[in-house]
């Protein structure tokens, strides 16, 4: 910020001075009463300008701020806060390609100005590049180890990443700095739970827990430890100690009701969802988990709650679900196409229905020109992105993409997503009116014997083969091949799942 004394035609500094105070004191609409009038008597007082845009900022008024930032960095380009502040306004307005512009200047003039760096790299991540803010937190934490903000947020960018043991770091900086910091605490417990490391989860918790014994995040974060561990049991019982400190949290009840589950307590789980419903009836979340445990048949997840619980996911996924999951679906299906197809045939454009993290872009790459992508989370598709193996990514539910007639594929892929669309009708008649022609389809679902599918008590799907033989009669589509593999690890056990290539014209 350019000193009073150095700023052309300021006005008297004393009535600066008043200004400034009022505006620390939030009084932003006389702020702009009497700066406005001071600009009006010094038209080259970019300090007043700079102050006046703040508080129209601070009454969220973006589009009049950013005018008159612009108008004080046209007056005097090295005002590296007014380049700052433009920036800021252009966040409001969430246009994060502009505001990293404006911080961008305003770092070349102050580069070591930690809100400045801090700025770029929070409008980097906005703008969906986050290995660019990581590059910025980075180059920014190692001229300030100590600042907390700036290793949060390096850690923040880590996970946005899907690179979960590279956010440890900057997460146990901040915690060795400030012990007594409980959100961060209850931060690095629950990612150290999620990364497999119980000894030191369990640490955080302990002094989560002797800073604040009544609080019921901090059993909450006890039981989703407990949870990891499969002691289902120790599990509900710090869900029921988070519950007496406040009665009515909804999300450890719902948490809480999903451990019952697992328990095999099916009866206490649906007093816990009714309990839910019962504060917010339209909790679609609770509503779904219900009819499954009551033994109904819906045709689909909720988006909402799909998307929501994949968010949570995003910055972990992999590392569970490949490392302790076993997981290798895309793999094995990749595999399963090519034993199915003709020798080196390659396809010119693939759609991932539910791409999630890339984990199935990747083990396509080698035989596809071009790779779409598109999830209900965006987070998941953050992560994805990072990968660079997509031409496009969109955050949408599937059936939309598939129905835009810009884009026809001639192969369609979907791994572990069915297992949250219970009726595959929607799917299959769009496939069979939108794919070009000779077009595949290869997918997983969580396989069942019988006929039909079946809402599980886990809240997912399982389909049948005589389904999928059945939808694929009726919209005449050819099912190429079929076969059982191990879809991943639930309670210690392997799940089955059923691999599905079909020539969908």
């Amino acid at each position: 910020m350019l000193p009073f004394n150095t700023i052309p035609d300021m006005p008297a500094k004393k009535r600066v001075q008043a200004l400034v105070s009022l505006y620390r004191k939030g009084r932003f609409k006389e702020v702009i009463s009497r700066g406005t009038r001071m600009v009006k008597q010094s038209p080259d007082a970019v300090f007043v300008l700079n102050l006046v845009g703040s508080a129209h900022a601070g009454l969220c008024h973006p589009e009049t701020a950013a005018a008159l930032f612009k108008k004080a960095t046209k007056l005097a380009p090295s005002y590296s806060n007014a380049h700052h502040n433009l920036g800021l306004a252009h966040m409001q307005m969430q246009n994060p390609a502009e505001a990293i512009v404006s911080f961008k200047i305003a770092i070349s003039l102050e580069p070591n100005n930690i809100e400045f760096n801090n700025s770029l790299g929070t409008a980097f991540v906005a703008n969906k590049e986050p290995e660019k803010a990581v590059e910025v937190f980075h180059t920014a934490v190692q001229r300030n180890p100590e600042n907390s903000t700036l290793q949060k947020n390096l850690g923040q960018a880590y996970l946005v990443l899907g690179k979960p043991k590279e956010a440890l770091a900057p997460f146990r900086a901040i915690a060795k700095a400030n012990p007594d910091d409980l959100g961060m605490l209850i931060s690095l417990a629950e990612l150290l739970t999620k990364l497999n490391m119980p000894s030191d989860s369990m640490e955080c918790i302990k002094a989560a827990a002797r800073i604040a014994p009544e609080n019921p995040n901090v059993y909450l974060t006890l039981g989703r430890f407990w949870e990891k561990q499969e002691d289902f049991e120790k599990a509900i019982q710090a869900y029921d100690r988070a519950l007496t400190f406040d009665e009515g949290n909804t999300e450890v009840e719902s948490t809480r009701a999903y451990a019952l589950i697992a328990h095999g307590e099916p009866k206490r789980a649906i007093e816990g969802y009714e309990r839910i419903l019962n504060i917010w009836p339209d909790d679609n979340e609770a509503r779904h988990f219900l009819s499954a445990l009551k033994g109904e048949i819906t045709e689909t997840a909720p988006s909402e709650y799909v998307a929501g619980l994949f968010d949570s996911y995003a910055a972990t996924f992999e590392a569970s679900l490949v490392e302790t999951l076993e997981y290798q679906t895309p793999q094995k299906l990749a595999a399963f196409l090519i034993a199915n197809s003709p020798i080196g045939q390659r396809f010119s454009t693939t759609l991932d229905l539910g791409c999630g993290t890339g984990l199935f872009g990747q083990a396509l790459a080698g035989i596809t020109d071009r790779l779409v992508g598109v999830d209900l989370s965006e987070k998941m598709i953050a992560v994805a992105r990072g990968k660079n193996i997509y031409e496009s990514l969109e955050v949408s539910d599937l059936i939309p993409v598939i129905k835009d007639t810009a884009n026809q594929f001639d192969l369609y892929v979907s791994a572990d997503v069915l297992v949250y669309v219970g009726n595959l009708e929607k799917l299959f008649s769009n496939l069979k009116a939108n794919a070009a022609k000779g077009a595949k389809f290869l997918f997983s679902t969580e396989h069942q014997q019988g006929r039909g599918y079946s809402l599980l008590s886990n809240g997912r799907y399982s389909h049948s083969f005589s389904y999928v033989q059945d939808l694929c009669e009726k919209h005449q589509m050819t099912l190429v091949s079929f076969e059982t593999s191990g879809l991943r690890k639930e309670l210690g056990e392997m799940l089955l799942g059923g691999h599905y290539l079909v020539s969908v014209n």
